[in-house]
């Protein structure tokens, strides 16, 4: 993808670098946890920085927030080093894709996986009734011609309210089913990354 500037985020084979940046974010949580994905945590660091995902900045500061007593105060000293170092060549690019977006008049910007036309349609058929089932799979979503819409709207709109809270209940309880073998340390982590997992949802499909 190509700014204003001749800049290209990293998004590998990607359709969108979002999609690098919010499996980069994910990937840290388990990688985190094992010693043999060491060099993979590193590239998983690495590949998110440079896809400046607003998502993978948002769910990187959740993991490191939750993982600051795992980690050694070298470990924190030379990641710190490295941001001022990455932000004062990138500082353009940084500004542009990430900082801007959490400005003052820039606040919508971060939901971005909807439009205003398609808002209202989904505002219509709550209070119609009529999405409570949904409108079925593979049927057309109207954003009015100004982009797409990914998440939890998107599957609302499709399988309905009813459909959607099966499909999570689903993820969310077989999840909890495999996390209670683990130790209570790994359970809390774990909650954590559901937490971040479902936040995402909002944004991006399952």
């Amino acid at each position: 993808v190509l700014g204003p500037f001749s800049f290209y985020r990293f998004q590998s084979l990607s359709d969108e670098p979002g999609n690098i940046g919010t499996v980069c974010a994910f990937l840290l949580f388990p990688a985190s946890e094992c010693k043999k994905y060491k060099y993979s945590y590193i590239i998983f660091w690495i590949a998110g920085i440079f896809s400046f995902s607003a998502a993978f900045y948002i769910l990187a500061a959740i993991h490191l927030l939750f993982s600051l007593k795992k980690q050694n105060i070298k470990f924190l000293l030379i990641a710190g080093v490295l941001v001022v170092i990455l932000y004062n060549y990138f500082q353009e690019a940084f500004d542009l894709f990430i900082l801007n977006r959490f400005a003052g008049d820039n606040l919508d910007s971060l939901d971005n996986r909807s439009t205003a036309e398609f808002d209202a349609h989904l505002k219509e058929a709550f209070m119609n009734g009529s999405l409570w089932l949904g409108k079925g799979f593979g049927v057309k979503i109207d954003t009015g011609g100004h982009g797409g819409v990914a998440g939890i709207k998107a599957y609302l709109w499709l399988y309905g309210i009813i459909g959607t809270a099966i499909i999570l209940l689903g993820y969310i309880i077989s999840y909890l089913k495999l996390l209670k073998k683990q130790s209570k340390s790994i359970r809390k982590y774990g909650l954590v990354f559901l937490l971040v997992f479902l936040i995402s949802f909002y944004q991006r499909k399952i």
